[in-house]
């Protein structure tokens, strides 16, 4: 039973072998990782990648590229993890886990900068509408 450790994850108790059971306590650059946030709905895990380490003196920082894709659009963010970040868990991304499709994602992308090009359109039109009607009419 030495070789064999019971944790219990949200009341599931599981018996690892830990001969068997692999613990990363390292990331390095260019690490895939999944990235576990907390918001109004609950928890959410997101694919991540480890991009560099920021070495503040009283508090070193993992900087991560992470990725919140849904069903209409993609947000590709940025992250300082360090001591003092709540409500957020990076763990190991894990070879066989299906991850998002990079062309899926990069059409998404492109089509919320279409719809914000067409906003600055809009809003350029409207100004000079304001300017022709409203602060160049002849009184």
């Amino acid at each position: 039973m030495e070789n064999k450790k019971i944790i219990e994850i949200n009341g599931v108790k599981m018996e690892v072998d830990l001969r068997k059971a692999k613990t990363v306590s390292e990331y390095k650059v260019g690490d895939s990782i999944k990235v576990l946030m907390k918001d109004y709905s609950g928890y959410n895990v997101h694919h991540g990648q480890i991009i560099g380490f920021t070495e503040f003196e009283n508090l070193p920082t993992i900087d991560i590229l992470y990725v919140k894709d849904n069903y209409s659009s993609a947000e590709v963010s940025f992250l300082a993890f360090n001591e003092k970040t709540t409500d957020i868990e990076i763990a190991p991304c894990h070879e066989y886990e299906l991850k998002f499709s990079s062309g899926e994602l990069l059409g998404k992308i492109d089509r919320q900068i279409v719809q914000k090009e067409e906003e600055i359109r809009n809003l350029k039109s409207r100004r000079e509408a304001f300017l022709r009607y409203f602060i160049n009419k002849e009184v």
